[in-house]
């Protein structure tokens, strides 16, 4: 009788000890999917003060997890140096550059992943803009970028070219819809 009320004992404090080690391990899960979900909130979302003070736009390219804010054409930060650059924006063509390689400033340096049909996302002055990647090809690394005129409005991004140093990587985008998000 007495080895029973033991057992009995063993058995419920194995049940509570159990339903402790569940509760505990839900709270952790939860708590894990919530650090998660503030990490994505905090990559799809820069901090509005520094977009409304400082940034123009936003430059997003899902594939390769690039989401970075870009400077007007005039604005100090604008150099390569620091940032993603505004080459040029019009009706018809933004521009961007920035370095590949190794270096902390390396914005750049998987857009060789990028094929036809990949999306690039500006958001400029609070309009977003969708383009898709049509061309990817290698130009002279003479200071200067071939770009011909066109009908449909376009992205291009341009960087240095890893494998041959005499080339820049380019990547165009045609703009394929419009939100205003």
């Amino acid at each position: 009788m007495k080895n029973i009320k033991i057992l009995k004992i063993v058995l419920i404090s194995l049940m509570i000890i159990s339903g402790l080690l569940i509760t505990i391990d839900k709270a952790s899960d939860i708590k894990k999917k919530s650090n998660d979900t503030k990490k994505m909130e905090e990559y799809f979302k820069l901090d509005k003060k520094k977009t409304k003070d400082k940034y123009i736009g936003i430059l997003e390219i899902p594939k390769i997890n690039l989401k970075r804010g870009f400077y007007d054409l005039n604005d100090s930060k604008n150099i390569i140096d620091k940032n993603i650059t505004l080459l040029k924006i019009n009706k018809n063509i933004i521009v961007f550059a920035a370095h590949s390689g190794n270096a902390y400033i390396a914005y750049f340096n998987d857009i060789k992943k990028l094929q036809k049909k990949d999306i690039i996302i500006v958001d400029y002055k609070h309009k977003k803009e969708i383009y898709e990647v049509y061309s990817k090809g290698l130009d002279d690394k003479d200071g200067k970028i071939k770009i011909t005129k066109e009908k449909n409005k376009r992205l291009v991004l341009v960087t240095c070219n890893n494998n041959d140093k005499n080339n820049y990587l380019i990547i165009k985008a045609q703009k394929k819809e419009y939100s205003n998000e």
